[in-house]
């Protein structure tokens, strides 16, 4: 249609509609400033328009301030919130949960931008340590010293938890004494696996051959069956420096830098943890003098004894004839070189040899030579014996048994001792040079007076693969957090044990006199009381418990109740002494329920009465500083 024949409206269609538009804001914004306050905001919960703000602010500042001067009572505290410790929750949390098993953004490149590397590592070969051999084990009694710094105080206190808080503190104890061969311990590791793969490098074990600790494997004998218990764990005396192979401390980096740093620059307190320290004398290694022999061992001693007195005795037949034959005149030409062929460290050259002489005497020539020759066999065989001896006696180890280390020296300590006896230095090398054997010994201090125990002693090693990384993953969880390892299950089953060790009861008594017809008897009780035999004598008559306190003559205060009741006093006849009558006495134990028969005269002439009474002298003189040593 052309633009003239249109209308007005059809012209100015959107000028209207603009203008329609703009009138509807007009009066939308008109009522607003009319009837609303489209500038206002909410004040105290009520909307303020800008001419009121002024108003309402003023008010605020005098309520404000009204209540700063009140004094009806302290303004609130405050506890802000923990901003810094939140934050400190939220830095050390890890960017993502889990590991990373895909790509950290899912477009633009191809590919996985960070993966988890898992290298195929070869499975290592870790071989289990020896066994330790040559035991020695000792039993004694000892008295706890009370803490000398503030070091000991809780290693003392510990330590009197196991064997009572009594005072005097005495107890019973038993060391057990061995040697673990570090050289098979290295053959073992540089022959394990059949490849170079397998095998654990030598770089990564040979700087961490050492001992982690000792301690016992102990089995307590039942009396009533006849039967060995179940094997019981010893674990070292409080104070002790050592990890055994269950144990797994978790520790960072640096603390475990730390510990193989300590462990290999203590390898003598490792090796041979130092004793407690006592009050009736100085702990020594157990030795020939006071260790415990098997029926077997004891036989074999006494069959080595009388075959090197057999030798002894051949030998001294021997070098008297031999003496007598170097008496007889002899024309062999002499094989020293004249003066002019000797130099000042003797001949400058081979002399010349003489011609051999052809005399008949030649014959006792030879007979010396064949009377020399026996008598070297026969030194050698008495070496051979001797040393099956020590080894035997356990004295087969230079200083073990000499008479100084029992000096009862209150300024040296244990653990100086021991280093003097074996010759080590802190770190347990002998002048910087890989050892072969090394000695080692434990103590059991958790054992009971009057039981029957028998031992092992076993060395934890180093673990080679301890915080290693370069393993498997099974490899990996079983030995990063674990330092030591010891010899395996069947190994230590098939280790043999020490002999029986009988320790002495608690009390010991005799009976010393009775009376049939009036039933009533003398018993003499002994026991060890701050170290010391101490001994009483109590009447009873049947049905009295037996003991009692010790008079003030017999260090007062002294308990002696040995768990006993006097049954009867009787007599029987003695078919040892031609028929003769003898007094007995018959006794109830109450913790067994056995019932004891007790002969007078025999108490009376008791080797172990003796025994006991040589003993207590012994101890009177090792706690007044008179003798050597203790046992």
């Amino acid at each position: 249609m052309p633009a003239n024949e249109l209308g007005f409206f059809q012209k100015h269609t959107e000028k209207l509609v603009l203008g329609v538009g703009l009138a509807v804001l007009l009066g939308a914004g008109a009522t607003q400033f009319l009837l609303g306050k489209p500038n206002a905001i909410t004040l105290g919960g009520k909307e303020v328009g800008p001419g009121e703000i002024v108003e309402q602010v003023e008010k605020q500042v005098k309520r404000l301030d009204g209540k700063l001067n009140e004094t009806q009572g302290p303004v609130k505290a405050f506890t802000p919130p923990a901003y810094t410790e939140n934050f400190a929750k939220l830095y050390n949390r890890p960017v993502a949960e889990g590991q990373l098993q895909g790509m950290l953004s899912g477009g633009g490149l191809e590919g996985k931008l960070a993966v988890r590397d898992t290298p195929n590592y070869p499975a290592k070969v870790l071989p289990s340590p020896p066994v330790t051999f040559n035991l020695v084990v000792k039993t004694g009694h000892g008295v706890l010293a009370d803490a000398s710094d503030a070091k000991d105080i809780d290693s003392v206190s510990a330590i009197r938890e196991i064997i009572g808080g009594g005072r005097p503190a005495d107890f019973p104890y038993v060391s057990v004494r061995g040697k673990f061969s570090m050289a098979q311990w290295r053959k073992r590791l540089e022959s394990s696996g059949t490849t170079a793969d397998d095998r654990i490098d030598k770089s990564v074990w040979s700087r961490r051959l050492a001992v982690t600790g000792v301690y016992l494997v102990r089995e307590e004998l039942d009396a009533a069956r006849g039967q060995w218990g179940q094997s019981k764990v010893v674990r070292p005396i409080p104070g002790q420096f050592g990890v055994l192979p269950d144990d797994r401390p978790q520790l960072s980096r640096g603390e475990a830098d730390r510990l193989e740093s300590d462990v290999l620059g203590q390898q003598a307190e490792i090796r041979r943890p130092s004793f407690p320290t006592l009050n009736n004398g100085v702990w020594t290694p157990p030795d020939a003098t006071n260790r415990t022999y098997t029926e077997e061992e004891k036989a074999q001693i006494k069959s080595l004894e009388a075959a090197i007195a057999r030798i002894q005795k051949q030998l001294e037949k021997l070098s008297g004839s031999s003496s007598r034959s170097s008496r007889r005149p002899s024309t062999r030409p002499s094989s020293t070189p004249p003066s002019d062929m000797m130099g000042p460290e003797g001949p400058s050259r081979r002399p010349t040899r003489s011609p051999r002489s052809t005399s008949g005497s030649s014959r006792a020539e030879r007979e010396a030579q064949k009377t020399q020759k026996k008598i070297e066999t026969l030194q050698e065989q008495l070496g051979e014996k001797q040393k099956e001896l020590d080894v035997l006696r356990g004295i087969d180890e230079p200083g073990i048994s000499d008479a100084g280390m029992g000096g009862r020296n209150p300024g040296l300590r244990s653990q100086d001792m021991q280093g003097a006896a074996s010759g080590m230095g802190a770190s347990g090398l002998q002048d910087g040079k890989q050892e072969d054997e090394v000695q080692v010994w434990a103590h059991d201090i958790t054992c009971k007076p009057g039981h029957t125990y028998r031992y092992k002693l076993v060395a934890g090693v180093f673990n080679p693969l301890y915080r290693q990384t370069r393993l498997t993953k099974k490899q990996f969880k079983e030995n990063y957090d674990r330092v030591s390892i010891g010899p395996d299950i069947q190994a230590l089953a098939e280790m043999p044990w020490s002999a029986p060790v009988v320790l002495t009861p608690r009390y010991e008594y005799f009976v010393t006199s009775g009376n049939y017809a009036e039933k009533r008897a003398e018993f003499e009780i002994w026991t060890i009381y701050d170290g010391v035999w101490q001994n009483e004598k109590f009447p009873e008559v049947l049905g009295n418990e037996i003991g009692g306190v010790a008079t003030e003559d017999a260090s007062g205060g002294v308990p002696m109740d040995i768990g006993k009741i006097l049954l009867d006093v009787d007599t029987v006849s003695s078919t040892v002494s031609g028929g003769s009558t003898q007094i007995r006495a018959l006794v109830l134990d109450q913790k067994t329920g056995l019932i004891e028969t007790r002969m007078i005269n025999d108490d009376r002439r008791s080797d172990r009465l003796g025994e006991l009474k040589e003993e207590r002298e012994r101890q009177l003189r090792e706690r007044d500083g008179g003798a050597d040593g203790f046992g």
